[in-house]
């Protein structure tokens, strides 16, 4: 898909690595953001929590 797109623009040939590199830290930044999210959600609609 995106790498693919990113690779084969003569801007970013023979950089590989960095834009893996790159999209790994972007895939990263996401899913720690839904995993905090989901945190704080299930700590929020917890019914058991929120009884006592």
């Amino acid at each position: 898909g995106i790498s693919r797109s990113l690779l084969a623009n003569p801007a970013f040939i023979g950089r590989y690595l960095e834009v893996y590199i790159w999209l790994a830290a972007v895939y990263w930044l996401a899913c720690t953001a839904m995993a905090l999210l989901a945190r704080h959600l299930e700590i929020q609609l917890d019914p058991v929590r929120s009884a006592r």
